[in-house]
Parts: structure tokens; C-alpha cells; sequence
């Protein structure tokens, strides 16, 4: 479970990013995306998404302390081998992909790196 400095670093990293990815993807990017052909528009709009619902999740997270000792941080991992689209390097948008997807794996390592190990010989003692 992450310690509760942990965790406000990460809410607070992730309302900024979510403000530069708004401040982005509403402004400069909607012009940009407006040149894209529809196949590269519509891979950009679909990783908006994806950027988005993860910040949203990671925000919602953070604010909810019954979810800091449950098991959902692993939720916020990104998909083994799932590429950022091509059209998006080098842009603005593609930095604010890469810290999404990023912080959601410091934040699902955060939350695995305190786990109570049990061994297979554990014994629980309940007696009534």
C-alpha cells in the first residue's frame, strides 16, 4: 500500500497532467489532429480516451481511501506490448501519453511493493 505522501504525489501529478493534457488535446492538438488522415485521427482520439479514463481512474483512486488497501492499483497498468501511436511522437501529446501510462505503473507498483506476504505453511488459528 502506498504511504499517504506517495499518494498525494501521484494525485497531484496526475491533476497536472490532466490539465496539460485538456490545455493540449482541446487546443494546439485539435488543430493538428484536424490535418491527421482518419485512420491516424481516429488512433489519437482513441489514446485521448485511454489518457483520460486512466487519469480520471488514477485521480478517483487517490481520493478514495478504502481503495488504498484493496488490490485495484494493478488496474492501471498498461497493456504489456500496446505502442503509443506513431502519430503521435514527437508531440506534445505523445509526452502526455507516456507520463499517463507511466504513472499508472508507478502507482500499481506503489501499491504492491508493501504487501503482506503469507507463506503456504500460514495457519490461521480461529477457535470458537
Amino acid at each position: 500500500m502506498p504511504t499517504r505522501n506517495e499518494i498525494e504525489i501521484l494525485h497531484g501529478e496526475a491533476v497536472a497532467l490532466a490539465n496539460r493534457a485538456r490545455a493540449w488535446f482541446d487546443g494546439p492538438g485539435r488543430d493538428w489532429r484536424n490535418g491527421l488522415s482518419y485512420d491516424d485521427a481516429a488512433s489519437v482520439a482513441i489514446e485521448t480516451l485511454a489518457i483520460t479514463a486512466r487519469l480520471l481512474a488514477i485521480i478517483t483512486w487517490s481520493l478514495d481511501r478504502a481503495n488504498h488497501h484493496a488490490d485495484t492499483a494493478t488496474a492501471f497498468r498498461s497493456a504489456p506490448g500496446l505502442p503509443l501511436p506513431p502519430v503521435l511522437a514527437g508531440t506534445p501529446g505523445g509526452y502526455i501519453a507516456a507520463q499517463s501510462r507511466s504513472l499508472g505503473e508507478r502507482l500499481a507498483a506503489a501499491s504492491q511493493s508493501v504487501r503482506p506476504v503469507i507463506s503456504a505453511r500460514y495457519q490461521p488459528v480461529w477457535r470458537a
